[in-house]
């Protein structure tokens, strides 16, 4: 998808975070610098859409070589779009491409946070895109169009060498069997919620359990409709983002990133949930790649609204005006 044709720069290519939807990209996009073309990645919705970090990665970039057959390329994403996107580098470097900017708007490395060497403090639990207090609610379209923006809670797991396949027979731990549909619902919820900064309905995955399978859904859908989280008459649209959102989720919590031979810029938000140090974010990613980190005002929510989307927006140009050479080897940056 185009976001911004003008310009005569090699384009910035961005991935959609869980839900599957490239509008938190929109206000970040108008205030980068004009000559700067901007495109995105959304989710293909339909029968035969990829559902592993890998093979959505594969065939984006296909889709990528397709339009734009030579490099350099500029990638980023945000939360869940940035670990897609570095999958899209692999890819790309493994085919001889060139890569010149990989930028991960505070993306946790997944399975991070289980004991991996090296790994720090791991992602950020789970995030929704809160708007800042100030900011005005968007029309209802727009809020069915954006739901459950954000981050995922990484899985148990070791990493492994590549694609994001599970560590075979005794060289590892493989990865869980991910999240089920009861406890994705109560995830979607939390993050609709925290997308609107309304009060999280506190949807308990094991009473949703208790239901019949056919009797979940739409069981959300009314309370979502009764804390007025989604505008009326939009259910098929929500049941189809809540499908998008599940796939994208597992997706996620199954993938474990291999190693990569390019500097990775990771720019994280400033304001941790919980009160510790901010670097945990990119820490995550040192065991796999040289990492070079900046921080940014507001929350992994915050971050992609007013106030702190300029500053957002000004580092994130700064990085991909001036990309990083491809390294020879793990460093920090």
């Amino acid at each position: 998808m185009a976001l911004r044709t003008a310009g005569d720069r090699p384009p910035l290519f961005l991935v959609h975070p869980v839900s599957g939807s490239v509008t938190p990209y929109l206000a970040l996009v108008d205030l980068l610098d004009p000559g700067q073309p901007v495109y995105a990645f959304e989710y293909p919705i339909g029968d035969g859409a990829p559902e592993t970090v890998a093979d959505i990665a594969a065939h984006y970039v296909t889709a990528l070589r397709r339009a734009h057959p030579a490099g350099p390329y500029r990638l980023g994403g945000w939360s869940a779009g940035g670990v897609i996107a570095y999958e899209m580098a692999r890819l790309l470097r493994a085919a001889g491409a060139e890569v010149e900017a990989l930028v991960l708007l505070d993306s946790g490395a997944p399975g991070a946070s289980d004991g991996v060497p090296g790994s720090g403090d791991g992602a950020p639990d789970l995030a929704g895109g809160v708007p800042d207090p100030s900011y005005s609610a968007p029309d209802p379209a727009d809020r069915v169009q954006g739901l459950a923006e954000g981050a995922l809670a990484p899985a148990e797991g070791t990493p492994v060498p590549a694609g994001g396949a599970p560590a075979p027979a005794g060289g590892g731990a493989a990865a869980p069997e991910p999240t089920d549909d009861a406890a994705a619902l109560a995830l979607f919820v939390q993050d609709l919620a925290l997308l609107q900064a309304a009060p999280d309905p506190g949807v308990d995955p094991e009473a949703l359990r208790a239901l019949p399978a056919e009797q979940r859904t739409d069981t959300v859908l009314t309370l979502l409709e009764e804390r007025a989280l989604v505008p009326a008459g939009t259910r098929a649209e929500v049941r189809r983002r809540f499908g998008v959102f599940a796939v994208v989720l597992r997706a996620v919590l199954r993938y474990r990133p291999g190693p990569l031979d390019l500097a990775v810029t990771v720019i994280e938000a400033a304001d941790t949930p919980d009160g510790g140090p901010a670097d945990g974010v990119a820490a995550t990613w040192r065991p796999l790649a040289p990492v070079r980190a900046e921080q940014v005002p507001g929350t992994h929510h915050t971050m992609l609204r007013p106030p702190h989307l300029a500053r957002l927006a000004e580092v994130l140009g700064a990085h991909i005006e001036t990309p990083r050479p491809t390294p020879t080897d793990h460093g920090r940056g």
